[in-house]
């Protein structure tokens, strides 16, 4: 890719972490202002997790992202949900994200 899409509308929140979290993974809510790892088939993710420290996670609500991809997933607007292993795919309901590149496993979305 020629272009970098780095920092575009970047929106990060602090929640505190239900279960294991780790950085790159997509995070769903999971209770009053907490997130857990994606990791259901079919789960919506809010965000991705940037870091983790102490029971809490810095985690990007909007803006660009790259994210653990499934193979089926192919750029353009798509709504989106994670499979079985936390990668995002695309679903026939989920949360609206502009895919901009998808390569070996990961693509960057516009959240």
């Amino acid at each position: 890719m020629n272009v970098a899409f780095n920092g575009i509308g970047a929106d990060i929140g602090t929640f505190e972490v239900n279960g294991t979290v780790k950085p790159g993974q997509a995070v769903k809510i999971a209770g009053n202002g907490q997130v857990a790892a994606c990791a259901a088939d079919g789960d919506v993710p809010i965000g991705a997790a940037l870091d983790v420290n102490h029971g809490y996670a810095a985690v990007q609500l909007g803006g660009y992202v790259r994210l653990p991809a499934a193979s089926s997933l192919t750029v353009g607007c798509r709504l989106v949900v994670t499979d079985a292993n936390g990668a995002l795919k695309s679903g026939t309901a989920g949360r609206q994200a502009l895919v901009v590149d998808v390569g070996n496993g990961v693509c960057g979305v516009i959240l």
